[in-house]
């Protein structure tokens, strides 16, 4: 028994023992296995740290080249850009040199040619250069405070010309609720509508129209996405080809470069500065209906701030526009309406009698009939027939787009007093809403003249040889800035004058000489110009002779005009006075040279009005940034003597400063009367300097003087003397 238990015991340990054993030579195998694959992967690895290392050395070399290679771009495109644009800078410099040069017919046919083709090869090296610095991701935009009216307006004026000579319609609208200022890339957007605009222009028919324009498509806030639209009435674009047309170096099709020639860059270009803006860009075309390319851009509204115009307030007024034109009427009703007028549309000149007929209870003196785009002016004075026949006028004023594509059709509304002619070329907000302002009378024309010998100086007579002539004029006017003015251009259209102080010392003057005519303003002290022509006209009746009076007032209200007449003058300039408008008048009633015997009497008022779209300084930029004087003003009216401008200036300051005394001391004791008179005065002289901000706070208050309106007082008379100091230290700076 106990030799089989221990049999049993050994049996059993001999069994463990086996198993030990074999337990460990798995797992001696198993380690031999895994320092083997260890040993492997530490292999592997190592080799591939090796690779590693090679491969991030290559791409630290790829990475040096590569910098060195767009170092190496840049510094090619800053050598291109100077060394293409400077022979062309003085290939486009020498030509229109030589296009102010005698040149015979054909000479000037050549010349044309030579500037066509360097302003085409000109086009074509800033496309590619442009495509060059957005392909090396040179481009940078920047984000600063920008007006989406001037960035259009200074659009159309770029490409305008092209517009002028393919004889296409040019219109640009910007919704009127979008913020005034937006802050964005301004030199971008206004490059891709410059791009957008010029092909439109390209690839449209003569008579044709190009809508550039900016709608307002989501507003939230502190920011609005601003959809920009350029609309044309061409050829269009196949649905086919419009898949690959912001792809660069490409067109609609193979003969397009052929006929209209291009390099295919502008639209990848203005994709690319799109999305650069962080925008997007497409087109809707069909082909024979035009086409529109669009592109919108997300943009923070701006903090910077803008003091509306009160001209631009057209409340009160009903306007009618009439046009065939969609676009024209859309545009003329949106810009209207936003300023407060009563407006309806119809389709054309010939339906307006009957609208007025059938209206006539609310279209009355307060009307406007603005007719933005007519190919033939003639219309416009057999409906002006119409309505005079009809018993319609003197109202309504006619407001006329102005397109220098019909500049030969000028002559056939100069003298007629009712009408206010705008620019339209290209159509903008600024110059419609100035036109109707000064038709209705609530603003100033401004100074234009396009006559080339109006500037040349001549030699006046002295007082003593215009009198012996029989060309001396008398002046009555009392202020002393606007006898300066006045005198200065009888001088530089070769006239002589004598001034009087008010309307009592110009009789005593009128009946010591044989005046040939007199300028008188109508607002004097002692006597005004209306007394000073009634006493004239009562001392005349001995004489047998009538001469000429004509009225130079600052008020160019409607009615003014007929109060003139009524009062026995002879015609009417509104200050400040053009010298297109000064010359005409003098040629008009003095001929050249004549004498009071030969003066004929002709008691119609001709009075040509001529309205250009406001430069960019002219209201709509902030105020703390443009100009106190408008100096293009004082250009129109005495060329570039910059002797002149000081004097006329500098004999500013003193009367000025004394009329703001009156004014206060008027305010001090609540003198209405006297705020008025004193705001008048001061009114005049600051318009005829071209200080039209000053001259319009004195509006303001010569108005509310007129109704003893104090609040209206109250608020205008703590900006007059900021907006002096303003004047008066442009004024020193000179």
């Amino acid at each position: 028994m106990m030799v089989a238990i221990i049999a049993v015991l050994v049996s059993s340990n001999m069994t463990e023992e086996s198993a030990y054993k074999r337990a460990y030579e798995r797992q001696k195998v198993a380690r031999e296995k895994a320092e083997q694959l260890l040993e492997t992967r530490s292999r592997e690895l190592y080799e591939s740290n090796t690779v590693l290392s090679k491969y991030n050395k290559e791409l630290i070399t790829q990475k040096a080249i590569a910098e060195s290679a767009v170092k190496a771009k840049s510094e090619f495109l800053a050598t291109m850009s100077h060394e293409l644009r400077t022979p062309m800078n003085g290939v486009v410099g020498m030509v229109d040199l030589l296009s102010v040069t005698e040149l015979d017919v054909d000479q000037q046919k050549m010349l044309e040619v030579v500037n066509a083709s360097a302003q085409s090869l000109l086009a074509i090296i800033n496309d590619i250069l442009d495509f060059s610095k957005i392909d090396a991701g040179m481009l940078n935009i920047e984000i600063v405070d920008m007006g989406l009216r001037e960035v259009l307006d200074e659009a159309v004026q770029i490409i305008e010309a092209n517009a002028l000579l393919k004889g296409v319609k040019l219109l640009s609208y910007v919704d009127p609720g979008i913020v005034y200022y937006q802050q964005g890339d301004p030199t971008r957007v206004r490059q891709i509508l410059i791009n957008l605009g010029g092909n439109a222009i390209k690839f449209s028919e003569p008579g044709k129209e190009v809508l550039i324009r900016a709608d307002k498509v989501v507003s939230d806030a502190g920011y609005s996405r601003i959809r920009f639209s350029v609309i044309d009435h061409g050829i269009g674009i196949s649905k086919a080809a419009q898949s690959g047309l912001f792809d660069e170096f490409t067109q609609a099709d193979t003969s397009t470069t052929r006929q209209f020639g291009g390099t295919g860059l502008g639209l990848a270009i203005s994709k690319k500065m799109t999305q650069l803006m962080g925008g997007e860009i497409g087109v809707i075309s069909e082909t024979g209906k035009g086409s529109t390319f669009w592109f919108e851009l997300p943009l923070a509204d701006s903090n910077k701030g803008l003091e509306k115009d009160k001209a631009d307030d057209l409340s009160g007024l009903h306007v009618l526009v009439a046009s065939s034109s969609e676009s024209y009427r859309e545009v003329c009703q949106s810009y209207l309406r936003h300023e407060n007028a009563e407006v309806e549309v119809t389709m054309g000149i010939d339906e307006c009698l009957q609208f007025f007929k059938n209206a006539e209870d609310t279209f009355g003196s307060e009307s406007i009939i603005v007719i933005p785009d007519l190919d033939d002016y003639a219309k416009v004075t057999s409906l002006r027939k119409n309505f005079i026949d009809a018993g319609l006028m003197p109202y309504p004023r006619f407001v006329v787009g102005n397109n220098r594509q019909h500049k030969d059709q000028d002559h056939i509304l100069e003298g007629i007093e009712e009408v206010t002619m705008m620019d339209t070329s290209p159509m903008r907000r600024s110059a419609l809403i100035n036109a109707v302002a000064i038709a209705a009378g609530r603003a100033s024309p401004e100074i234009h003249h396009d006559d080339d010998d109006l500037m040349e100086r001549v030699q006046a007579p002295t007082a003593e040889e215009a009198l012996n002539q029989g060309k001396l004029i008398l002046l009555a006017e009392d202020n002393l800035t606007n006898q300066l003015v006045i005198h200065k251009q009888l001088n530089a259209l070769g006239y002589q004058c004598e001034i009087a102080n008010n309307g009592k010392e110009g009789f005593d003057m009128w009946k010591a000489k044989p005046y040939c005519m007199l300028l008188s303003d109508c607002h004097m002290p002692i006597w005004d110009g209306f007394q000073l022509t009634d006493a004239i006209r009562k001392d005349e009746k001995s004489t047998g002779k009538r001469a000429p009076i004509v009225a130079i007032t600052a008020n160019a209200l409607h009615g003014e005009a007929e109060r003139c007449l009524a009062a026995g003058m002879d015609d009417y300039m509104a200050k400040p006075v053009a010298m297109k408008v000064l010359k005409q008048t003098l040629v008009k009633w003095m001929g050249k040279g004549s004498t009071l015997g030969q003066t004929e009497v002709d008691s119609s008022l001709e009075v040509a009005v001529q309205v250009e779209a406001p430069s960019q300084a002219n209201g709509d930029d902030d105020e703390d940034s443009t100009c106190p004087i408008d100096e293009r003003m004082l250009k129109d009216m005495f060329g570039d003597d910059e002797d002149t401008f000081k004097e006329i200036l500098q004999s500013f300051i003193g009367p000025s400063e004394a009329i703001i005394a009156d004014l206060m001391a008027a305010h001090g004791v609540l003198s209405a009367t006297e705020i008025k008179a004193h705001a008048h005065k001061l009114k005049s002289s600051s318009r005829s300097i071209g200080s039209n901000r000053m001259a319009d706070i004195c509006a303001a208050l010569e108005a509310a003087g007129g109704q003893s309106n104090w609040g209206l007082i109250d608020e205008e008379l703590p900006k007059l003397e900021p907006e002096y100091q303003k004047v008066k230290s442009y004024i020193d700076s000179l």
